[in-house]
């Protein structure tokens, strides 16, 4: 996302350079925009995502009702050490280590798995365990009666990579995406397997394990030939909500009602498509797919900004087609996302509680149209607050500029401005300018 903000700015500063008509090199860009975007969908494998292990036994086996289950795998330490996991499951289970019990799920679990931030993540439980220098055993037990789902991970700090690696119970399934062997016996009271018998069983002429092979889920298509590949335009980030929010002032400013009318368009689509994405996410496990930030909704990247095309276009149209997704960010704003003591909005990472000059504008303009939108102080109050809160926490009185960040485990300012995060403070504060009551 930078490298493609980046991009704008400079292919906006060179147009710019060449007319002295704003309008002029804007419409340039958005036509651009227009004609690379895509509203269509393509097929792909699905491929692990924030290196959590996703053990599926749903997809294994059609019905595993009154059978007893395994998964197992090859965990790979480079050393000998004691490394501790999340784990969330739906089913009752039991992990095992190198034949060791390690961890007892609850009889009647309830799902719960969270992405916080970048690599961090809340599940329902954790369990320690002393890993040995190379493969390492392990094995998951359901004990029948339903077909659960478990994530795995180990627990690692904000931005970190895990030490292990999880790695296919035999060389001859290398190839596979993902690592899990499944086996099912015939009844719960049937044969209890140890890990040295699952794993023999891989070979065993008598026996065989069932590997998932990928799944093919729906993404956005994004032709080759466009100048930015990494995402696609069609997407729901905070990039393009601010893209199409400008696309939609553009409209306004220029009389053109093409770009309006493309807002429109990129709103419908999103709004059309979330069902099968939600499901994609929550069901199909897919956790960086098309539209993903909607469902994570862990930041504020995922919630203010990519909401603000969505405002704008019924700002415009005085309608409440979006109110249901407007409402359900706004709610994460105000009541979701972290806050310090005196309600300043931040972040969990880098370290607890970061105070980022980024969020003012992640949070801000969409708050303040929403106290327009649905005549509710209480938006505006929200808005101010964080306008103040930010300058006292950001806001350096010698050079007078803004500071990137505050820690709350110092007590003190980052050391660097940063031009980016300057803007962003500054555009926040105008946008808010623009729809404060007086």
């Amino acid at each position: 996302m930078k490298s493609f903000l980046i991009g704008i700015f400079f292919l906006a500063a060179n147009l710019f350079a060449q007319s002295p008509d704003p309008l002029t090199p804007a419409r340039r860009i958005a036509d651009k925009i227009i004609t690379e975007t895509s509203f269509t969908f393509t097929e792909a494998e699905q491929k692990p995502a924030v290196d959590l292990q996703v053990i599926d036994f749903k997809r294994a086996f059609n019905k595993i009702n009154g059978a007893y289950a395994y998964a197992f795998a090859n965990i790979l330490a480079h050393e000998n050490k004691i490394l501790q996991f999340g784990i969330s499951y739906s089913s009752p289970l039991k992990v095992l280590v190198n034949d060791r019990l390690i961890f007892t799920g609850k009889e009647q679990p309830q799902f719960y798995f969270k992405e916080i931030a970048y690599a961090v993540f809340t599940f329902q439980d954790t369990f320690r365990v002393n890993l040995n220098k190379g493969l390492n055993k392990i094995v998951i037990e359901s004990p029948g009666g339903k077909e659960p789902v478990v994530y795995l991970r180990e627990i690692t700090g904000a931005d970190e990579r895990p030490l292990s690696k999880f790695l296919p119970a035999d060389s001859l399934i290398k190839n596979f995406t993902w690592p899990w062997c499944f086996y099912v016996t015939g009844n719960v009271n049937g044969e209890k397997l140890s890990a040295d018998s699952l794993f023999d069983k891989i070979t065993s002429d008598k026996y065989s394990c069932t590997v998932l092979k990928p799944a093919i889920i729906k993404k956005l298509f994004i032709n080759s030939q466009n100048t930015f590949k990494k995402d696609s335009f069609a997407d729901w980030n905070y990039p393009n909500g601010i893209l199409m929010m400008t696309m939609a002032e553009l409209s306004s400013a220029s009389g053109d009602k093409t770009y309006g009318e493309f807002v429109k368009k990129y709103c419908n689509f999103i709004k059309e498509n979330l069902p099968r994405f939600k499901k994609q996410y929550f069901e199909d496990h897919d956790l960086r797919g098309s539209f993903y930030r909607v469902f994570r909704k862990s930041m504020l990247d995922d919630a203010g900004s990519p909401t603000l095309p969505f405002a704008e276009v019924e700002l415009e149209e005085h309608g409440n087609e979006y109110d249901d997704l407007i409402n359900e960010m706004a709610d994460y704003i105000v009541n979701g996302q972290a806050k310090l003591p005196d309600g300043t909005l931040c972040r969990p990472e880098p370290v607890e509680w970061t105070v980022w000059a980024d969020d003012l504008f992640m949070s801000v303009p969409l708050l303040v149209r929403l106290g327009t939108l649905h005549n509710e102080e209480k938006y505006f109050n929200e808005a101010s607050k964080q306008l103040i809160n930010f300058n006292k926490y950001l806001y350096d009185k010698t050079k007078k500029l803004y500071k990137h960040g505050w820690f709350s485990t110092t007590n003190k300012k980052s050391n660097v401005f940063w031009g980016r995060a300057n803007g962003w403070v500054v555009w926040a504060t105008s946008e808010a300018l623009k729809y404060l009551p007086k």
